[in-house]
């Protein structure tokens, strides 16, 4: 093609490799903007509305990546390669290295992208801590504690921590421990622990409660109450168990159901003291 070697001719040897390096850095460009980003975000987007975007953006750096080597070996740099590949692996080795915290937290939050342990609005527990999640990025997850702190946690420490969601279903089971004293009627107690339960609107009917002997303790005999609740948040779950525990101490006094104080005997030889 005569033209396009006249075209040639008017620049620098080195300059018409720049130029075909540049084009096509530009094509991959487009290419990633316009089909490879969209198309993988439609795709994650099944997955996650989260994890989509960040990601879709990680495939389109890669196309421009693409489109780097390939402009490389069209504009005659092939020699180039290797002294750019050693570079970019020791630059990637040391990037690595210095933010290995960095890259275990990315991948644990792709991880509980993925695995979905929970999602925004949800009341986990992990590790003595407590709280709603707010948002969840590939680095970090935003709890939102009940005292309305912001807690923003490296994914990796919630990756590697048991973490129980309070709210992945729709009933949650509640437990609460009652004492009365060891002269007091047992079956009695259990009767009236019951009645509170079946009379609290927020308790459910089915499955029913339960309440059973948990233990002998030194100075009480120990119920443990079971009763479910549909629909399970923090602010919730509160206030019926404060109003269980009231309407138990209230029946109780009705009912002259002791709630005994702990109690302690203490023995010892007698002393005497001289003046």
């Amino acid at each position: 093609m005569p033209i396009l070697e006249q075209f040639y001719s008017w620049f620098p040897k080195w300059s018409i490799g720049l130029i075909k390096l540049s084009l096509s850095v530009i094509l991959f460009y487009i290419l990633g903007r316009a089909v490879v980003k969209p198309l993988t975000y439609r795709v994650l987007r099944k997955k996650s509305d989260h994890l989509a975007l960040p990601l879709s953006r990680f495939f389109m750096y890669l196309t421009v990546l693409a489109g780097i080597f390939v402009g490389l070996i069209v504009g005659g740099y092939g020699n180039s390669l290797g002294v750019f590949g050693a570079v970019a692996a020791a630059a990637t080795f040391a990037l690595g290295f210095g933010m290995q915290d960095t890259i275990q937290a990315f991948l644990a939050g792709i991880f509980i992208f993925i695995d979905k342990p929970f999602e925004i609005g949800d009341w986990i527990e992990w590790d003595g801590n407590e709280g709603r999640v707010k948002d969840i990025q590939l680095r970090t997850t935003k709890v939102e504690t009940f005292d309305n702190e912001l807690l923003t946690v490296p994914n990796d420490q919630i990756a590697n921590s048991i973490v129980m969601n309070n709210t992945a279903n729709d009933n949650l089971r509640i437990r609460t421990t009652f004492g009365i004293g060891y002269d007091d009627d047992l079956e009695k107690a259990k009767e009236v622990v019951l009645e509170v339960l079946e009379d609290v609107e927020e308790v459910m009917g089915e499955p029913g409660p339960d309440v059973v002997l948990q233990d002998m303790g030194d100075s009480s005999v120990n119920l443990q109450a079971f009763y479910w609740i549909e629909d399970p948040a923090k602010a919730q779950l509160r206030s019926i168990k404060d109003e269980v525990l009231v309407r138990v101490k209230e029946r109780f006094d009705e009912e002259e159901i002791d709630i005994p104080y702990p109690t302690r005997t203490i023995a010892g030889e007698s002393l005497s003291v001289e003046g």
